[in-house]
């Protein structure tokens, strides 16, 4: 299993590399959306969150937040990837994920259509 410093690591590697500028930790609060995101582009509203028991998320990302934060990617406002340390067993699976979430995003931003 990954740590939270080699999670954030290798998201923050996949997402400078598709050209977001990465602010580590960001004070993110909208609404009842309030969190530490681990890397998050305020300009173009990008980030990514690897949600781990060690670094205390699951207290402080409730299911009402993930909630809204969907709502908002359903809506096209914000584009967050949310990746439970659970559902991934190595840096190359996480790496995936984030390929996958950053391929969805530029497509649907190259339609002009909503995440």
């Amino acid at each position: 299993m990954l740590t939270e410093s080699q999670g954030c690591a290798v998201l923050k590697e996949s997402f400078q590399a598709a050209g977001y500028d990465i602010h580590d930790n960001f004070a993110f609060s909208e609404g009842i959306i309030r969190f530490h995101i681990d890397g998050f582009d305020p300009a173009t509203r990008v980030g990514f969150e690897f949600i781990t028991t060690e670094a205390g998320d699951r207290t402080e990302i409730s299911a009402e937040i993930i909630g809204q934060i969907e709502a908002r990617i359903a809506q096209g406002e914000l584009f967050i990837l949310l990746v439970d340390e659970y559902e991934v067993e190595s840096a190359e699976e996480l790496r995936l994920h984030a390929e996958r979430f950053l391929e969805q995003v530029a497509l649907r931003r190259r339609n002009g259509q909503k995440v």
